[in-house]
C-alpha cells in the first residue's frame, strides 16, 4: 500500500525524478545499469510505503 498523506500525482514525480536520476548516473557512469535500476526501485518503494 502506498502512502496516503500524498497525492498520487507527487508520487509519480518522484518515481519519475529517481528514474530520471537513475539513468543519468548510469550514463556518468557512477552507477551500473543494474545498480541503478535496484536503487531507484528501492529508494522509491521504500519511501512510498504506508506508514501504519
Amino acid at each position: 500500500m502506498l502512502r496516503d498523506d500524498l497525492p498520487v500525482e507527487i508520487l509519480y514525480e518522484f518515481l519519475a525524478g529517481t528514474i530520471l536520476k537513475a539513468i543519468a548516473l548510469n550514463q556518468q557512469h557512477r552507477l551500473g545499469l543494474e545498480e541503478a535500476g535496484a536503487t531507484a526501485a528501492g529508494f522509491f518503494l521504500n519511501g512510498t510505503r504506508s506508514r501504519d
